[in-house]
């Protein structure tokens, strides 16, 4: 990633001429036709968007906000309704591709939010951009220079802006579409091996997990390692790191994390193993507060930034509070929550019309997540058949070169890249839970296997050969991916 991140730098810097041109050519392009609503000329961003932007062969004005007032500025219409294919992202249904833009924005050092973008007719991002100033500055173009400026380099098909749109899109292609390629299989026993740098790594996060800068999900991710851990090996060591997890995952649902799913599967999962009344009293003292606040439909969350996901990671986290608690309100909670995301994923088509929009990777993957979980608790048919549905969806559009990816096959710029899905942050990574289930698949239908019983499937085995480092402390970000080696607490 440093390595892409200094070579977009570098080409970024040779669009120095683009900014000389916008210098002189700005107000040339100018139009008549001042009473045109926006709706008239702005396009729709959807699966075939590649495709109609070639066939214009104009240069493509991105719009990422739902604020349109920019277009309604006279001279920044005209100018676009000339010389440009303008189309309208609606990130809530394109989320693999606006969290794309949004990391190639950000690789420069650039912060905020992307807002805008200009991209070749082929959808190679050249300028992307969360505020345009007014008027032009030494660093960045007002918006109708800009729009010039860039119209003018792409008819006229100037060398120099050929090269870089073409070495944008190689650099691109390379850093975020390789799959890294290990030969080696991990095997069972060497897989001991990482179990001890496991608890290495999670000693040290939980020494250093009072720090606001650690996302969720790797700091539950890596607790829920630790209790993994102990209930595959429960020696004394074991047991002393997971209650220090334990209760870091309880400080911070008490200070400020009372509604976050992670954490209170973090915390219901510890109450299972370490069999403490205390834990699992306080997992359903906060399960009873969230459940307060469900709606008729069973949902959790709609205003959250990733609604269906974070609704999914509830459902699961309610199924691990029911495990150590053994009531039942928990469960059927999980289940009328899982049963309305499944209607929700397979009618919205904000959801799984892959024809008019791109599902996340996260909502496929978190679904699955949570109708294995209440199968395996509940042997219910129907959350086996779901199951089985939401993991066919994640291999058929985002499985590629045997390694899953945020963008699905249907996206605009599934061409361009297709970046990896193995990292934790703020929600689990969606391989990491991919893996999970496919370690589950073999339980599935068999709940009296022992425990302890694991077998590596090939398709996990690639998983793990693809994602995980033989280097210590590299693994931190990818205990989702981990705990498919480990004992599913809710078989226990």
């Amino acid at each position: 990633m440093e390595f892409l991140r200094k070579a977009l730098v570098v080409i970024f810097g040779t669009l120095s001429l683009f900014f000389a041109v916008v210098a002189v050519l700005k107000h040339v392009a100018k139009s008549d036709d001042k009473g045109s609503e926006i709706g008239a000329y702005v396009l729709d961003w959807n699966s075939n968007f590649l495709n109609t932007a070639e066939k214009a062969g104009r240069p493509v004005f991105l719009l990422m906000a739902p604020d349109t007032r920019i277009l309604k500025n006279p001279e920044v219409s005209d100018i676009l309704k000339k010389h440009y294919t303008v189309v309208r992202m609606n990130t809530s249904a394109y989320p693999a591709d606006y969290e794309l833009l949004k990391s190639v924005y950000h690789l420069g050092g650039a912060r905020g939010e992307p807002k805008a973008a200009i991209l070749t007719p082929s959808l190679i991002p050249i300028i992307i951009a969360s505020k345009l100033p007014n008027t032009d500055t030494a660093h960045m173009p007002a918006l109708p220079s800009a729009l010039v400026g860039f119209a003018k380099l792409c008819k006229d098909g100037d060398h120099q802006f050929l090269a870089t749109a073409k070495r944008i899109g190689e650099k691109l292609s390379d850093g975020y579409s390789m799959a890294p390629f290990v030969p080696e299989i991990f095997s069972e026993n060497d897989f001991a091996v990482y179990s001890v740098w496991s608890v290495a790594e999670i000693i040290w996060l939980m020494r250093n997990s009072k720090s606001a800068d650690i996302p969720d999900a790797v700091l539950c991710e890596n607790a829920r390692l630790a209790f993994a851990i102990f209930a595959r090996n429960p020696r004394a060591t074991n047991r002393a790191i997971a209650y220090k997890a334990a209760y870091e995952i309880l400080r911070r649902l008490q200070k400020d994390k009372s509604d976050n799913p992670l954490y209170l599967r973090a915390l219901a999962s510890a109450a299972t193993v370490l069999g403490d009344k205390n834990l699992c009293a306080a997992a359903v003292s906060v399960a009873d507060d969230i459940l307060k606040n469900k709606n008729s439909e069973g949902l959790f969350f709609e205003k959250k930034r990733f609604p269906i996901s974070e609704n999914a990671l509830m459902a699961s986290a309610l199924c691990h509070v029911y495990k150590a608690s053994g009531q039942i309100r928990f469960l059927e909670a999980a289940r009328l929550c899982a049963d309305t995301l499944t209607k929700a994923m397979a009618e919205s088509p904000k959801a799984l019309a892959f024809e008019s929009s791109q599902a996340s990777l996260g909502d496929v993957a978190y679904c699955a997540r949570a109708c294995a979980d209440i199968y395996i608790l509940t042997r219910d048919e129907r959350f086996r058949r779901n199951t089985i549905a939401f993991v066919n969806m994640a291999y058929n559009n985002f499985y590629n070169d045997g390694i899953f990816r945020n963008n699905s096959n249907s996206s605009p710029l599934s061409h361009l890249a297709r970046p990896l899905a193995n990292k934790d942050s703020f929600l689990p990574s969606p391989d990491g839970v991919m893996a999970q289930i496919e370690s589950d698949k073999r339980n599935l239908n068999i709940l009296n296997e022992p425990f302890s019983t694991f077998k590596i499937s090939d398709k996990l085995s690639e998983l793990s050969a693809r994602n995980l480092s033989v280097s210590p402390f590299e693994n931190l970000s990818k205990a989702s991916l981990r705990l498919a080696f480990m004992p599913n607490i809710l078989m226990k």
